[in-house]
């Protein structure tokens, strides 16, 4: 799930959803598995999705079972390292190499 959200308590008590809405390159991987093309990864992308990241305070990225090849391509280029196989998922793991 590209983006994220918050389930919680709100100030009063009562429970509150929501988040800041999807970042740049969140929209960019939810259009690559909707059929857009992926676009060319230049070191700006690759930057951005990095602060990303960080702003998630991301462990791990996950693709699951089914998802176009072109998500898994732009995601492992982006990562400029494969993926770990398991339970039918990819996973990359953050902050090791």
């Amino acid at each position: 799930m590209p983006g994220g959200y918050f389930i919680g308590p709100a100030g009063g008590g009562e429970a509150y959803i929501g988040g800041p809405g999807p970042l740049p390159v969140a929209v960019t991987l939810t259009h690559i598995e909707q059929g857009t093309p992926a676009p060319v990864i230049t070191p700006g992308l690759r930057a951005q999705f990095q602060q990303e990241l960080r702003y998630w305070r991301a462990s791990a990225i996950v693709v699951g079972p089914g998802a176009r090849p072109a998500l898994t391509t732009f995601v492992t280029t982006l990562m400029q390292r494969p993926a770990i196989q398991a339970g039918g998922v990819l996973l990359w793991r953050l902050g090791t190499r």
